[in-house]
């Protein structure tokens, strides 16, 4: 069985030290370099370029290294297999800390106080407890 990679960051040999280590004797090959594509069965990408995995005939899973998968799915010629993505199980931390910084944002009407400054005004709105909101 073989692997293929798009890295996202890190570069290709970290990752291939990762995923060998995680399961010895495994073939991992790095785009464009794909050898045999029969002998492709799972493909980890990051962006791979639109029709990249239409040539694998045995292709049985796609792993997303990335968070969103919006890009693979545009492209047209993506196998009907299997998409996972790949994070890790506590979750995205920088993902949560947006959502944690925006909620609050908007929880405390930071927008509002930032349009009544540039406009040289001090205004005071009412003040909601955390509870009484939805996200």
């Amino acid at each position: 069985m073989a692997l293929l990679l798009t890295p996202v960051s890190g570069g290709a040999d970290i990752w291939r030290q990762a995923l060998v280590a995680a399961m010895p004797g495994l073939d991992v090959r790095v785009w464009p370099e794909v050898g045999d594509p029969a002998a492709i069965e799972i493909a980890a990408v990051g962006a791979p370029p639109a029709g990249a995995l239409r040539g694998l005939p045995n292709l049985r899973l796609i792993i997303s290294l990335t968070a969103g998968i919006d890009g693979l799915l545009r492209d047209k010629d993506l196998p009907a297999v299997p998409l996972v993505r790949a994070g890790d199980p506590s979750g995205d931390t920088m993902m949560n800390e947006s959502a944690l910084l925006h909620g609050l944002r908007n929880h405390r009407d930071l927008p509002e106080y930032q349009r009544a400054q540039a406009r040289s005004e001090w205004i005071k709105l009412p003040i909601k407890a955390a509870r009484e909101r939805k996200i």
